[in-house]
């Protein structure tokens, strides 16, 4: 992931762009049949909203806010759901305008 969002915004630069390069943060692991994955970052005092699935089914999203925008994304065996999310924090995407819409489904999310 690092590498190709280096390549493009290296690519940007070349072509005059002046955008720095801002990566998302992100790390994922394989524990056992459980996949976790995260996005952003979480700071203390976040909000969280589970968006698709519940913890106790072992399958969730869930989305954390911060100062009114979307910050970081979690996945516990949700990959297609998280990869879908990460776009929230790329967007900077209103907490308030977020938490307002329906939770995710699977047919929501392709």
């Amino acid at each position: 992931m690092n590498d190709t969002e280096q390549s493009i915004a290296a690519a940007g630069n070349l072509l005059g762009d002046v955008a720095p390069f801002a990566p998302v943060p992100y790390f994922w692991t394989d524990q056992c049949e459980t996949r976790i994955q995260a996005y952003g970052i979480f700071p203390p005092g976040a909000d969280l909203r589970i968006v698709y699935g519940a913890p106790s089914d072992g399958h969730f999203a869930a989305a954390y806010g911060h100062h009114w925008r979307v910050v970081g994304v979690l996945g516990w065996n949700a990959p297609r759901q998280v990869r879908t999310m990460r776009r929230l924090i790329v967007d900077r995407a209103s907490w308030a305008a977020f938490a307002a819409t329906p939770a995710l489904s699977p047919a929501t999310v392709k």
